[in-house]
């Protein structure tokens, strides 16, 4: 196995190229003439060849990281173990050298663990992904299944950015869609993608709908996030909508949301889980042998 730690952990001493050659000449008994060859390689990849020559206090601590993770992965290990290996870099190198780290593990043919807060490197680098909140995992899968179907509250409101709108039902079935068919005996929350709901005109026959004002436009690229303030009784509580450049209706309009009961999610119990949607689960909930 290799490690990269969160804190670098290179030899003082030695030149960035001494510190990525050592395991290999003396780990794994690579000639010097192969440990420098594999070494410069994946520098190459890390964009770091011209660091090769520098002891780690003439670099910044963004370098220093790059060097550390090529010290790793140029043992081609079948394990490596990742703490937090992007934490240091600015966004535009983390984004790239999360596509590189991934590929070189791959064309190594070596299993990654690595365990990160930023939920957007965990999606875009893993194979499978574990949700782990105070010691305990709330779900392992796929980002695909973790994203499309979170199993816990918690698991909803990690994933994703924006993350799922959720919204309480009250006891009497009422909710930021309106009074539903809801036939409850304890807590119900219902939970939605930012970009299942859309802005609804007249006409349009769809189930659930929910009426607010628009409180801000977040430009985010190609797309907005279109944050509605809704029109429920009780705390203030405000979904988002994403959408395209351009098809966002005006600060401060007032307007209505719609979403398919495919898209609307419910959650129960004092652990949140996951129940399915208010399609699969038919227009009246029984809760009562839920798990």
């Amino acid at each position: 196995m290799a490690i990269v730690f969160q804190h670098f952990a290179l030899y003082p001493h030695l030149s960035s190229l001494d510190n990525i050659t050592l395991g290999l000449r003396h780990g794994l008994k690579l000639s010097k003439q192969e440990a420098r060859a594999r070494a410069h390689d994946v520098a190459t990849r890390m964009q770091v060849e011209h660091l090769l020559a520098r002891k780690p206090r003439e670099m910044s601590g963004g370098q220093r990281q790059r060097i550390a993770l090529a010290r790793a992965l140029a043992r081609k290990s079948g394990v490596v173990l990742l703490d937090e290996p992007l934490s240091g870099l600015d966004a535009q190198l983390h984004a790239a050298l999360r596509v590189e780290i991934a590929e070189l593990l791959r064309s190594v043919n070596a299993t990654g663990v690595n365990v990160t807060h930023d939920q957007v490197d965990a999606m875009a680098m893993a194979d499978r992904v574990a949700i782990v909140n105070h010691g305990k995992v709330e779900q392992l899968g796929t980002p695909d299944e973790l994203y499309a179907v979170p199993a816990t509250l918690f698991v909803a409101s990690f994933v994703g950015s924006p993350p799922m709108n959720l919204a309480p039902v009250g006891e009497d079935g009422s909710s930021v869609f309106g009074r539903r068919r809801l036939r409850v005996d304890r807590p119900v929350t219902l939970g939605v993608r930012p970009e299942c709901l859309r802005f609804t005109a007249g006409d349009v026959e769809l189930d659930w709908r929910a009426r607010g004002r628009v409180a801000l436009i977040e430009p985010n690229g190609a797309d907005r996030v279109v944050h509605v303030e809704l029109d429920t009784p009780g705390p203030r509580r405000t979904f988002a909508v994403r959408c395209r450049s351009g098809e966002q209706p005006p600060l401060d309009a007032a307007i209505e949301l719609s979403c398919s009961p495919d898209d609307v999610n419910v959650f129960a119990g004092e652990q949140g889980r996951r129940l399915g949607t208010v399609a699969e689960l038919g227009g009246e909930l029984a809760m009562a042998g839920a798990q």
